[in-house]
């Protein structure tokens, strides 16, 4: 890419089924926003992507502040149509409010002609509140075969909805007025998260890791009605005091055991220095019955400087260079590589290689 001081580069990345690259940068414009779509054919053959000059759709938020494109996520045959539809999170959005975050729809992204503009898009969603800020979004598949939505909003009101569950065919709306169930929380602490991270506990459907400060995790018939953050069973922290863990995401099988393993991720680890760290935690060594902590997991890896922000998203890759190990791609929006806050992104292979 070319430098752009406070871009925020790799803020967010994603590649839908047909090998289309959503790569956000949330700061772009003074916190407008931009996500670009690209073909993954280039960095796949080793060769370095220019922006804008390899970009196919600019998609862009409509005001400044918002920071649209903190998040992105393909969402495949939403429609029923056989193609992916796009989702943009712009989580600082007014939104007819202030901070109340908001969620873009595209059913069909490709077919713009060069940009798009968030106010354009097919449906939107955005947070019950002021201050409520809907940031996250994951598709999640029932045991319908249908595939439902995972919103999730940072800060909510004491006894709010932090997470909610909407099916497929919704309209636009508020994340109450669209949700068929979801997680409730006391907490008021902006710190809520929630990942769809496959069928984790073995129930036959989708598993969602979501809270606030200790994530719990449900099975996604658990949320078609509406449950308390505080009666989950399975639940995620990090007993290293002063610190938290910002997510917890899906791995992949890291070592070849026919289970997904998980990340969890600590971005703003130390809390005074924001350097970053991530953790490993395989399948095999889950506590189904209680806490699982980062202080226990056996490969951790961390940012190289303060402020780098290393763990801000990390996904499964698949074994990208061929050696045998899956790999995990991690961004560090907060890295100087090529300017100040220009980002990195960081290709981490697993210690274990393909059985032969």
């Amino acid at each position: 890419h070319r430098p752009l001081d406070d871009a925020y580069l790799a803020n967010t990345i994603a590649m839908s089924p047909d090998g289309v690259v959503a790569l956000g940068s949330a700061g772009h414009r003074g916190g407008r926003g931009q996500v670009w779509l690209l073909s993954a054919a280039k960095p796949c053959q080793g060769e370095r992507v220019i922006i804008p000059d390899d970009v196919v759709v600019t998609v862009e938020g409509s005001d400044t502040d918002r920071y649209f494109g903190n998040t992105a996520v393909w969402i495949p045959d939403f429609t029923g149509a056989g193609t992916a539809a796009l989702a943009i999170n712009a989580n600082f959005t007014g939104a007819g409010g202030v901070e109340r975050g908001a969620i873009y729809i595209w059913e069909s992204p490709l077919e713009g002609e060069g940009s798009l503009i968030s106010e354009d898009a097919d449906l939107i969603v955005i947070g019950d509140s002021d201050g409520s800020r809907l940031t996250r979004l994951a598709p999640a598949i029932a045991m319908s075969g249908e595939t439902d939505l995972i919103l999730t909003q940072t800060a909510t009101s004491s006894g709010g909805l932090v997470v909610g569950r909407v099916p497929a065919g919704f309209s636009s709306g508020t994340l109450s007025e669209v949700s068929i169930g979801g997680i409730m929380s006391e907490s008021t602490d902006r710190a809520a998260t929630a990942e769809v991270i496959g069928d984790a506990n073995r129930s036959g459907e989708a598993s969602i890791v979501a809270g606030v400060w200790t994530p719990g995790m449900w099975s996604l018939s658990d949320l078609e009605g509406f449950v308390e953050e505080k009666d989950a069973q399975i639940t995620f922290d990090w007993s290293l005091e002063g610190e938290w863990l910002t997510r917890i995401v899906p791995a992949g099988d890291m070592d070849y055991d026919g289970r997904n393993d998980l990340l969890l991720l600590a971005e703003d680890w130390p809390s005074t220095r924001e350097q970053g760290r991530i953790g490993l935690l395989i399948a095999d060594e889950l506590n189904e019955f209680g806490l699982n902590d980062l202080e226990n997991v056996r490969f951790i890896a961390s940012g190289e400087s303060p402020g780098d922000s290393f763990g801000y998203l990390a996904i499964p890759v698949g074994d990208f260079d061929r050696d045998g190990r899956q790999d995990i791609a991690v961004s560090a929006y907060g890295t100087d590589s090529s300017g100040a806050s220009t980002g990195s992104v960081y290709l981490l292979p697993s210690p274990w290689r393909m059985p032969e």
